[in-house]
C-alpha cells in the first residue's frame, strides 16, 4: 500500500493513516510531507490484513493546498479525492470501514 500527494510544489500537508479490521484500528501518523519539483510526494504505508483504509491529508502552516490525495496498491489507484471537507480534510476510504462503539 503507498500513497500519493499531487500538487505544486513546496505545498505541505500533514498525513495520518488508519487501517481497520472487523475488531481493531490501527493508526499511523505519517507526519508532514511537502510536494517536490515533479509535483508529488509519495511513500509506502504499513502492509496487513485489513479490510479497510482511511488516509487523511490536513494543511500545514498555512491556507489549504490544493492536492489530490491517493491510495495506492501495486501501482492501481484504489482510491482518490481533490476536494477537501467541511473543515478542510482530504480524506480517501477504501474497503470496509466498521463503525465501533466507544
Amino acid at each position: 500500500m503507498r500513497y500519493l500527494v499531487e500538487g505544486n510544489e513546496g505545498e505541505s500537508v500533514f498525513l495520518s493513516f488508519n487501517a481497520y479490521t472487523e475488531n481493531e484500528i490501527n493508526f499511523e501518523t505519517i507526519g508532514t510531507v511537502t510536494i517536490n519539483s515533479s509535483g508529488s510526494a509519495e511513500g509506502d504505508l504499513e502492509d496487513g490484513n485489513y479490510s479497510g483504509y482511511q488516509l487523511q491529508a490536513s494543511s500545514f502552516g498555512g491556507d489549504n493546498p490544493s492536492i489530490t490525495l491517493k491510495l495506492l496498491s501495486d501501482g492501481d489507484v484504489l482510491g482518490e479525492i481533490d476536494e477537501p471537507n467541511n473543515d478542510g480534510i482530504y480524506i480517501v476510504e477504501v474497503g470496509e470501514i466498521p463503525e465501533f462503539d466507544f
